[in-house]
């Protein structure tokens, strides 16, 4: 769904805003984004380090991208960049969680806990920018993933995922009305 939509702003973006200065701005910022990504697949397979160093730059270049989004064609600006941005920022607070484990510099449920606070917070002040409903949607859709990943396992991590997402839930709801 994301890439696809990617694909679709891409394509409306180079047929009918190619001269628009408002679309100008978020272009090169998602290219990196996008760029990087051509390469992490096959960097995370050898390296977990520089994964996680590749989509912190990706996260940056995605979330960079949306928050220039143009504000003419929600549909098609916006809402694409912050499904990607926000799937990019719980992914990246994950790869984080992972290796602070990994390397032994938390547990696994400290990793974890440190990891998803600091995607919640990060989350909850991109989305306060208000530039779309659809990177808040993104992050609570990651956050049910965490919280079903964790049913018959930890509750807290259970609460926070489920938590979290009502939050990034609620932000987005307020920035939609607000847009509306």
């Amino acid at each position: 769904l994301i890439y696809v939509w990617l694909i679709v702003h891409a394509g409306f973006g180079l047929w009918r805003r190619r001269h628009d200065i408002d679309w100008s701005p978020s272009r090169w910022p998602l290219i990196v984004a996008l760029g990087v990504g051509v390469f992490w697949l096959p960097v995370a397979m050898v390296s977990p380090v520089w994964a996680t160093v590749l989509i912190f730059v990706m996260l940056g270049g995605a979330v960079t991208a949306f928050l220039l989004a143009p504000p003419e064609d929600p549909w098609l600006g916006a809402a694409p960049l912050g499904l990607f941005a926000g799937w990019l920022t719980a992914a990246s607070f994950v790869s984080l969680g992972l290796l602070a484990a990994g390397w032994g510099y938390a547990g696994q449920q400290d990793a974890a806990w440190i990891a998803l606070l600091a995607a919640l917070v990060v989350a909850a002040v991109i989305q306060s920018a208000g530039r779309s409903p659809f990177y808040g949607a993104a992050v609570a859709w990651a956050l049910i993933a965490v919280g079903v990943q964790n049913l018959g396992g930890s509750i807290g991590l259970q609460a926070l995922g489920f938590g979290g997402a009502l939050v990034m839930a609620a932000l987005a709801f307020a920035v939609g009305r607000r847009r509306v």
